[in-house]
């Protein structure tokens, strides 16, 4: 499968690829997007759902609120600056990013693993052994 580097662009706090957060998951049906699964995000009275495109396989998660985009979820690709963020050393990926400051938690079911949130940028980067294992992007704060 030839990845279509288009769909893993980061704009931090903005898109990810041709997804805009906080827009209508309807505006990209024309991607051919299957639901995977209904899901609750904890939040009482809104409905969420997931979804991905098959071309890409299980690389891209996108999950909504309401029906409009709230998270991507990725294990693959993640390109900003040229740079795939993914597979890379959190040291290496923290100086892509420009950032000094973060939040930092260990995940809670693996000691080895930590997940780091920055928040300007919309990302939680999702670190084991050093190394960035996912991401997880949203509108910035």
């Amino acid at each position: 499968m030839i990845v279509n580097h288009k769909f893993f662009r980061l704009c931090p706090g903005i898109s990810v690829g041709p997804f805009i957060f906080g827009s209508s998951i309807e505006n990209y049906f024309e991607l051919e997007l299957q639901k995977m699964k209904l899901d609750l995000l904890g939040v009482d009275g809104f409905d969420s759902a997931t979804y991905h495109i098959p071309d890409l396989g299980d690389k891209l998660d996108i999950i909504t609120l309401d029906g409009l985009i709230y998270h991507i979820i990725t294990d693959k690709y993640l390109y900003y600056r040229k740079k795939n963020l993914i597979g890379r050393m959190f040291t290496d990926t923290k100086s892509i990013l420009g950032r000094k400051t973060y939040d930092k938690r260990i995940y809670e079911e693996c000691t080895d693993e930590y997940i780091y949130y920055f928040n300007e940028e919309g990302i939680d980067l999702w670190v084991k052994k050093g190394i960035v294992v996912s991401a997880t992007c949203y509108a910035s704060s």
